[in-house]
């Protein structure tokens, strides 16, 4: 976690935050979101080990991290589509990177089906969402709604 907070530190755009924070509160929003409507289903969990290991303080981390990761990943956004494919590849790349690194390491695990492929398609589709927020944020919610009950449907997720 410190390694995303020195990252952040150095390669985000802190002058600007105040342009990101809504989009910071939807990726919030979206993982609490997917706390809420797997607690008994889930399909990946982040398991820290150290002194205490809750989902607490999982879903403390993954919010720190989202928050560094915005305000670098939009922050440095490109302009031309073509560097913007590339840098939306970059994020998928790193993200999946880690999460392998992660599983190896034992600090991840899947359930029900889950898998790292999965995981990285849907970074395919996160991190365009993302950048839509920033600039529209209304579109983005409409969006997010269908595509969650896809995704929700997809994995056989038991809503109640």
């Amino acid at each position: 976690m410190a390694g995303w907070i020195f990252a952040a530190w150095r390669w985000g755009d802190w002058r600007n935050w105040r342009r990101y924070h809504t989009t910071i509160f939807y990726l919030c929003f979206c993982d609490v979101l997917y706390f809420y409507l797997t607690c008994h289903y889930p399909l990946w969990r982040l398991e820290p080990k150290g002194i205490v290991s809750t989902r607490t303080v999982a879903l403390l981390i993954e919010l720190v991290i989202f928050i560094c990761t915005t305000l670098i990943y939009l922050g440095r956004y490109p302009k031309e589509p073509l560097k913007s494919v590339l840098w939306i590849g970059f994020w998928v790349l790193l993200y999946s990177i880690l999460e392998w690194v992660m599983l190896r390491f034992g600090v991840f695990t899947y359930f029900h089906g889950w898998t790292l492929l999965k995981s990285t398609l849907f970074d395919i589709l996160a991190f365009p969402m993302v950048r839509l927020h920033l600039a529209r944020p209304m579109l983005t919610y409409i969006l997010s709604i269908p595509i969650t009950i896809l995704l929700l449907y997809l994995n056989h997720v038991p809503v109640q």
